[in-house]
């Protein structure tokens, strides 16, 4: 894009925790489509997972995961896009607080270990149900 400057970092397992941790915000357009609608929310759970507000499209299960105005922003167009990106570059404390808070969304119902014993009990009740 003319005007923008992009720095092009190749994407790495081992290494994309800490190039989104260096991200002062996150973001996931996508098309109101019937493939978007199947997503699963994941890019905006990497951003949240290390502390980074996301500005998300209202597509999909997008605004059950981001919570508008609390852990980031659900945009329904592209002036949503603009206008809460806007807010978030200017105000640096605004980012740090949304961050925070989607960090410990992620940490209460989408980290590992929660997610690990939901299965286990899923699992433990249909041994129980046979």
């Amino acid at each position: 894009m003319d005007g923008v400057d992009v720095k092009f970092i190749p994407w790495r397992l081992d290494t994309q925790e800490a190039e989104i941790a260096r991200f002062d915000i996150g973001i996931m357009p996508l098309p109101k489509t019937k493939w978007a609608e199947g997503k699963c929310g994941y890019k905006a759970l990497q951003y949240m997972a290390q502390a980074v507000p996301p500005v998300v499209s209202d597509v999909g299960i997008n605004s059950e995961i981001v919570e508008h105005g609390k852990e980031g922003f659900v945009a329904r167009d592209l002036e949503d896009f603009y206008k809460y990106l806007k807010l978030l570059i200017e105000n640096k404390e605004l980012r740090r607080q949304m961050g925070l808070s989607a960090r410990q969304k992620v940490e209460r119902y989408y980290s590992v270990k929660v997610v690990s014993e939901m299965l286990a009990d899923v699992l433990m009740s249909s041994i129980k149900l046979r």
